[in-house]
């Protein structure tokens, strides 16, 4: 056997025995366990103020950042 065909059998066996890892895995549920650390303070959920809006408009979005540039100065004060 030469070295191609061989490293095609082991890369095909390879596959094989991986197809069925997949299958499990592809349950339509996504696996969410391990440890988060909460201090991303990523939401999971979509805030309620945004509605069913995908998109800001730039006024919108500015609207957000001065907000947040004034919480942050005023708790810098504090």
């Amino acid at each position: 056997m030469n070295r191609v065909t061989s490293t095609l059998l082991g890369a095909t066996a390879m596959l094989i025995l991986a197809v069925p890892a997949f299958a499990a895995a592809s349950d339509e549920h996504p696996d969410l366990s391990g440890t988060y650390d909460v201090s991303t303070l990523t939401p999971l959920q979509r805030p309620q103020e945004f509605g069913d809006n995908l998109e800001l408009t730039r006024e919108q979005a500015d609207a957000i950042v001065e907000a947040n540039q004034a919480r942050v100065a005023q708790r810098e004060k504090n």
